[in-house]
C-alpha cells in the first residue's frame, strides 16, 4: 500500500491514494469459526431445472426493482438516470456457477446457478448483489482505478529503467527504446493491479447493499447466507491476499454476518448466551442467524445432551461431543422427515430409522449419511425390500 501511494502521488495526488475500505477486518478466531462452518455444511448436489430460469429471474427482478431504483438514486448513480430505471437480464447455458454485470447494467446468469440454488430467495441475493455492483458504480471505479495505476506505474517504470540505462552508458536511441518498452509493460501491469486493488472491497460492499435489497423486498436473508456459504467452499483460505479479486470464503461469511447482525437483532434482541452457563455447564445460546441451542456445554462448545433448533424449523435432540453431533439422537423437520438413531461427526452413522413424509421407512445401518450395510426399506403400500446397501444403493437380498 505504501508503494502504491508513493507512485500514485507522483502524478495524481489530487485523486487520493487509499480507497474507502468496505471489507470489515476480523481476527483469526472469528475467521476459523466461519471456515469450520463452511467446511461442515451439507453438500449441495445439482438438481433438474423445473421452471424456465428466465421466468424465475424476471419474477425476482420485478420484486427487487422498486427497492433497487431507490438505492440507485440514494447512492448517487453516476451513469445516466435511465440506468436507475431498469437492468437487462440474460441466462446463458454454462456449467460454471456464476453471474456477472457489465458497467452498462447488463446482467448475465449462467444456467448452472439454477441447478444449485434452492429457492427464489437465493436467486434474489445473487441478483441483488450484481445490481448493487452497478448501483455503487464499481464498473466505473474499475476503469478509473486501472487507468490511474497503469499510467503512474508505466511512467515510474520508464523513469527507473531509463535512469539505469543512462547510468550504464547506453546511447540516447537505446534509452528511448528501453523507456518506451518499460512504459508499455508498466502500464499493462499497473492497469491489472489497479483493477484488483479494489475488488475485495467492492464484493463486500455489494454484499452489504444486496442484503439490504433482499430484506426490503421481503426475501429470506438466511437463504442469502446459505448461498454465501455455498460459494465460500471454493475459497477456504482464512484471508484473501493482495492479488485476490474476491474475499476468502471465511472473510465473506464473517462480513455478511456483521451486516446482517443489526437486522437480526431487531427481529430478536436476544443474541448470545441468554440463560445459564454456555462455557462449562447448562445454557441456552442464540446465534445472530436464528439458530438456537439448549443444553450442556464444555470448553465453550456444545457437549453432552442438548436440543438444537434451526431457523427453518428443523430440530435435533440428542448427544453432542466437542461441538459436533455424536451418539444417539432424533432429527425432525417441518416437512415430515425424521431420523432416530446413531450419529458420528454430524452425520447419520450406525443403526437407525429414517421416515419420509410420503410414508417410506428404512430401518438399518447408515454410514456418512447414506444407507449402508444391512437394512429394510418399507414402502407406503406395504412392499418390503430387505438386504444389503452400499452408499445409498440397494445391492441384493
Amino acid at each position: 500500500m505504501i508503494y502504491r501511494c508513493f507512485i500514485t502521488g507522483l502524478l495524481v495526488i489530487a485523486t487520493g491514494c487509499i480507497p474507502a475500505q468496505y471489507m470489515p477486518q476480523f481476527d483469526q478466531a472469528t475467521l476459523q469459526v466461519r471456515r469450520n462452518e463452511i467446511a461442515n455444511q451439507a453438500e449441495r448436489k445439482p438438481h433438474d431445472i423445473k421452471e424456465d430460469p428466465n421466468i424465475v429471474l424476471s419474477r425476482v427482478y420485478e420484486r427487487l426493482l422498486p427497492h433497487a431504483k431507490v438505492a440507485c438514486l440514494e447512492n448517487g448513480e453516476k451513469w445516466l438516470d435511465s440506468s436507475c430505471s431498469n437492468w437487462s437480464l440474460k441466462v446463458v447455458d454454462d456449467e460454471n456457477f456464476n453471474a456477472y454485470i457489465t458497467p452498462t447494467g447488463d446482467i448475465t446468469f449462467h444456467s448452472e446457478v439454477f441447478k444449485y440454488t434452492k429457492s427464489d430467495d437465493e436467486i434474489a441475493f445473487i441478483l441483488a448483489h450484481e445490481m448493487s455492483h452497478h448501483i455503487l458504480n464499481h464498473g466505473m471505479e474499475d476503469i478509473v482505478n486501472s487507468e490511474i495505476m497503469g499510467a503512474t506505474t508505466g511512467l515510474l517504470y520508464g523513469i527507473l529503467v531509463g535512469a539505469i540505462a543512462a547510468g550504464l552508458g547506453a546511447s540516447d536511441d537505446i534509452i528511448d527504446d528501453v523507456i518506451e518498452d518499460a512504459v508499455e509493460d508498466g502500464y499493462a501491469s499497473g492497469r491489472e493491479a489497479g483493477r484488483l486493488s479494489y475488488s475485495v472491497d467492492q464484493e463486500s460492499e455489494a454484499d452489504r447493499l444486496g442484503l439490504k435489497l433482499v430484506q426490503l423486498a421481503d426475501y429470506d436473508w438466511l437463504a442469502a447466507r446459505q448461498v454465501v456459504m455455498f460459494i465460500g467452499k471454493d475459497s477456504t483460505e482464512l484471508r484473501s491476499d493482495r492479488s485476490s479479486s474476491h474475499p476468502s470464503g471465511p472473510e465473506r461469511l464473517a462480513a455478511f454476518d456483521s451486516y446482517s447482525s443489526a437486522s437480526s437483532r431487531e427481529l430478536n434482541p436476544l443474541v448470545g448466551c441468554i440463560m445459564g452457563n454456555c462455557v462449562n455447564g447448562n445454557g441456552t445460546y442464540i446465534w445472530a442467524d436464528g439458530r438456537k441451542y439448549e443444553g450442556n456445554w464444555a470448553d465453550d462448545k456444545v457437549n453432552g445432551h442438548g436440543t438444537y433448533f434451526f431457523p427453518d424449523g428443523r430440530k435435533f435432540v440428542g448427544q453432542f461431543q466437542a461441538g459436533k453431533i455424536n451418539g444417539q439422537g432424533v432429527f425432525e423437520s417441518p416437512n415430515g422427515h425424521k431420523y432416530d438413531g446413531e450419529y458420528q461427526d454430524n452425520k447419520r452413522h450406525g443403526w437407525g430409522t429414517y421416515r419420509w413424509p410420503e410414508g417410506h421407512k428404512y430401518v438399518g445401518e447408515f454410514k456418512d449419511d447414506e444407507k449402508h450395510g444391512e437394512g429394510t426399506l418399507t414402502y407406503p403400500d406395504g412392499r418390503v425390500v430387505q438386504g444389503q446397501w452400499d452408499n445409498g444403493k440397494f445391492l441384493a437380498d
